[in-house]
């Protein structure tokens, strides 16, 4: 069994605000091939943003519960 050593590498959402004449949101940058984790995506607000996500093209949604049912 051989194992990868990858550098550790910080991976963060860019926030941007909204301009003038937009909807009032902020907007987050898109990439392509970004993993998303959601933890408490089982109630109400996360499973709506896990909608979001995939109405917007997210291929790689994580989902985890915070307290088991």
């Amino acid at each position: 069994m051989t194992t990868s050593k990858k550098t550790p590498q910080k991976r963060t959402a860019r926030m941007t605000t909204a301009t003038a004449g937009t909807k009032r949101r902020a907007a987050i940058e898109k990439r392509p091939r970004a993993s998303t984790l959601i933890t408490g995506g089982t109630g109400f607000l996360g499973s709506h943003l896990v909608r979001q996500l995939v109405k917007e093209g997210a291929k790689d949604i994580r989902v985890m519960a915070t307290s088991i049912p």
